[in-house]
């Protein structure tokens, strides 16, 4: 996705009505798992990276 929303806001797709978000989805693992830390985060531009538009997060779970 290519932005993220901290109020989740449905995106209209053809047939997925109700299932894509646009959502600060790092934001969420950390409310939901307060003990993980953030390690880094990222974006892959589609066209540099040969994937679709993402953004990805990375977490660490302490011993």
């Amino acid at each position: 996705m290519t932005d993220f929303r901290k109020n989740p806001l449905p995106e209209k797709a053809f047939f997925l009505h109700g299932l894509l978000f646009k959502r600060d989805f790092g934001g969420m693992w950390i409310d939901l798992f307060p003990e993980i830390e953030p390690v880094a985060n990222g974006f892959f531009w589609s066209w540099t990276s040969g994937l679709d538009d993402l953004n990805w997060w990375l977490f660490r779970k302490p011993l």
